[in-house]
């Protein structure tokens, strides 16, 4: 999982993990139905 993780935050030039998830908010990868920490990457 932390591989997937290292990857999209390369991907999307993200600074850290917090930013990674703002810009998954921002681009509609993570909505209210997918964007709690109980949902896996895949």
């Amino acid at each position: 999982m932390k591989q997937k993780i290292h990857a999209l935050r390369s991907r999307w030039d993200a600074h850290n993990d917090p930013h990674l998830i703002t810009l998954g908010w921002r681009f509609g990868v993570l909505n209210t139905s997918r964007g709690t920490g109980g949902h896996h990457i895949k």
